[in-house]
């Protein structure tokens, strides 16, 4: 699986979603930007794989190009530390595997 990441606002929805309709995601790859949100927001119905990798930076406003850092839940906020505003923070399974539950 990739994922590429996109709109805030529509993975944002998505997660509500997930959560609302108790929908089970699994993530097994790369998951970047938008996505890691969305695994954020949807936790209890997230569970990752030992190839799951996020890839994290900080969020583009369009049109204008600004960088803003992603708000994240507290918890994973802290372990994250400072979002990239060129290139990426990865976290791999050892890292995920402490937010969220390993796929069956």
């Amino acid at each position: 699986m990739f994922d590429g990441g996109g709109l805030v606002h529509e993975y944002q929805t998505a997660a509500a979603q997930a959560v609302e309709h108790n929908v089970q995601i699994t993530i097994d790859g790369s998951c970047y930007s938008a996505c890691t949100l969305f695994a954020d927001m949807a936790r209890d119905q997230v569970c990752v794989t030992p190839r799951t990798r996020f890839y994290i930076h900080q969020a583009t406003d369009h049109p204008s190009g600004n960088r803003t850092p992603v708000q994240y839940s507290p918890g994973f906020h802290i372990y994250i530390g400072p979002q990239p505003t060129e290139g990426w923070l990865v976290l791999d399974y050892d890292d995920l595997r402490k937010f969220w539950r390993t796929c069956p």
